[in-house]
C-alpha cells in the first residue's frame, strides 16, 4: 500500500481516490507507464479507481482499500443504511466466542462424562450445506465445569461463522436441528426453529456475505471476526415481510451443497436465498445477481488476477 496525502483548503475536501491495481508494473517503464494512467483519472488496464467520500474517510470508513472493484464497498454501505435491516446485536445475542469455548473443553470421547457435541471445524470440504450437525466430541476441562455449564446454555440451533476462506469456504452459518456452540461457529440467540431457519439463509446470502467482507481487516483472504462485528451485520427488522421467505428458502435449499463463493453464479442454492433477500432489503433480485458476480470476480474470492475486463 501506498499512501499519498495532500493539504486541502479547509473548506474543499475533495474524494480520497483508492486505486486497486491488476499487477505490479515489472519495471521502470512500467512504473511510469502506470503512474501516467493513474494521473490521468483512469488506471485503464492497470486496475480500478474509486472515489470515496472525504467526510467516510475522516470518520475512519477506509472499506474500498480492501477491494478490487470498489463498488462493493459502496454496496455495504448501502446495505448498513437499509431502513428494511437493522443490527444483529439489537434483538439477538452472539456469543459465547470460539476463544471461550476453547479454553474451556477439551478432546474426548463419546462415553466421557459430561461430553457433549461442538461445532468445531469450517472446513469448506466438510461444511457444505446449511443444515449440518455438530461433529466433534469435548467436555469441560478441568475446574472449567462451572464456565462450560454457562457456555453450554447459550447453545443455539443457528451458528455463525467466527472466521472464514473466502477462497474454500462455503458457509457463512450453519441451521442444527441440534443446538450447540462452537469453537469456529458462534451461537446466536433465537425464539424458535423458523427464526433460526431464516437467519440461517439472510446469514448466507450474498447481501450478509458482503457485510461481512466488508469487515476484513489483517487478511483478506482468511478474515476473522470478532463478537461486536458480527452484532454489526444487519439483519431483517422484525417487522420485515421476507422472514417467511427466508426460511422457506432454507427448506429447499439446506440438502444441497452451497458452492465456494468463487463459483456462485453457477450456485443452485444461494440464488433461492437471495431471492428471498432481495425481498428483505427490498431490491431487484438482478441488483444482488450483480453483487453475487462481483463478490465472484474479486481476486481474493476467486484467487487469481483479475481479468482486463473486470475494471470496467
Amino acid at each position: 500500500c501506498l499512501l499519498v496525502c495532500q493539504r486541502c483548503p479547509e473548506n474543499e475536501r475533495p474524494p480520497t481516490e483508492f486505486v486497486s491495481l491488476r499487477r505490479m508494473p515489472e519495471n521502470a517503464a512500467e512504473a511510469v507507464e502506470a503512474a501516467e494512467a493513474i494521473a490521468s483519472g483512469s488506471a485503464g488496464d492497470w486496475g480500478n479507481v474509486k472515489q470515496w467520500p472525504a467526510e467516510r474517510v475522516r470518520a475512519g470508513d477506509w472499506t474500498p482499500v480492501q477491494w478490487y472493484g470498489g463498488e462493493l464497498a459502496e454496496a455495504a454501505a448501502e446495505l448498513e443504511s437499509n431502513p428494511r435491516l437493522e443490527p444483529a446485536g439489537r434483538r439477538f445475542e452472539i456469543g459465547p466466542a470460539g476463544r471461550r469455548i476453547r479454553e474451556t473443553y477439551g478432546a474426548c470421547e463419546e462415553h466421557n462424562p459430561g461430553a457433549v457435541r461442538l461445532f468445531w471445524s469450517n472446513s469448506g470440504e466438510l461444511r457444505r450445506k446449511m443444515r449440518g450437525e455438530p461433529e466433534d466430541w469435548r467436555c469441560p476441562k478441568s475446574g472449567k465445569e462451572n464456565l462450560a455449564k454457562r457456555y453450554w446454555q447459550q447453545r443455539s440451533h443457528l451458528l455463525v461463522a467466527a472466521r472464514c476462506n473466502v477462497v474454500s469456504g462455503r458457509l457463512t452459518a450453519i441451521w442444527s436441528p441440534i443446538p450447540s456452540v462452537g469453537s469456529a461457529w458462534t451461537p446466536v440467540s433465537v425464539s424458535d426453529q423458523q427464526h433460526a431457519k431464516a437467519l440461517a439463509a439472510w446469514w448466507n446470502s450474498t447481501p450478509a456475505r458482503l457485510m461481512l467482507l466488508n469487515q476484513r481487516s489483517k487478511t483478506l483472504t482468511y478474515p476473522s471476526w470478532s463478537l461486536a462485528q458480527l452484532r454489526q451485520i444487519r439483519v431483517p427488522k422484525a417487522d420485515n415481510p421476507a422472514w417467511e421467505r427466508l426460511r422457506d428458502a432454507l427448506d429447499r435449499a439446506c440438502g444441497t451443497e452451497l458452492l465456494p463463493m468463487r463459483q456462485a453464479q453457477e450456485c443452485e442454492a444461494r440464488e433461492i436465498i437471495d431471492e428471498a433477500a432481495a425481498l428483505a432489503c427490498g431490491l431487484d433480485p438482478d441488483v444482488l445477481e450483480d453483487w453475487r458476480c462481483r463478490l465472484a470476480a474479486e481476486p481474493t474470492i476467486m484467487n487469481r488476477r483479475a481479468a482486463l475486463q473486470d475494471h470496467e
